[in-house]
């Protein structure tokens, strides 16, 4: 219901003074009623578009913030020639669910996946791969700041 999984549930109701009281505690874990978890879900604050989409060298570049952000990164996928996913803005294990994720989508999308940053993944179909001038611009913008003085 919430887009979350059961831990995740389990943090915001540890995290969060404002999330409704479960109903009852059963030896397979809490349960709310519904009406308390969507009142709570309506007075919480989320912005339509969560994804931040920008454009390096004629490719999209999506920085998503959540593991419920990539069902748009599939969707893209199947549109675009190519894009890249940038993993900077979620969590470690968040990073490797989205990780499994666009290596599913590339799968089924018979496409390629490639890190070209850190924390930033290239993902283009085969049948239409990426110039090597273009993945060097790419990798020149995703690099982070101090890596970039690091290497000089």
């Amino acid at each position: 219901m919430m887009g979350v999984a059961r831990q995740r549930v389990h943090e915001l109701a540890r995290v969060h003074v404002d999330f409704p009281e479960p109903v009852a505690e059963l030896s397979a874990g809490r349960i709310w009623h519904k009406t308390d978890i969507e009142a709570w879900m309506a007075t919480r604050e989320r912005p339509e578009r969560r994804l931040d989409v920008k454009h390096i060298a004629g490719i999209p570049v999506l920085s998503p913030i959540a593991f419920s952000d990539m069902q748009t990164v599939g969707d893209l996928l199947r549109t675009c020639d190519a894009l890249v996913v940038e993993l900077r803005r979620v969590d470690v294990v968040q990073m490797r669910r989205c990780i499994d994720f666009i290596s599913g989508a590339a799968y089924v999308a018979n496409a390629e996946v490639d890190r070209i940053a850190e924390r930033a993944y290239l993902v283009w179909p085969e049948s239409k791969p990426v110039a090597k001038q273009e993945r060097r611009e790419l990798a020149a913008a995703l690099e982070p700041a101090g890596a970039r003085t690091a290497k000089r």
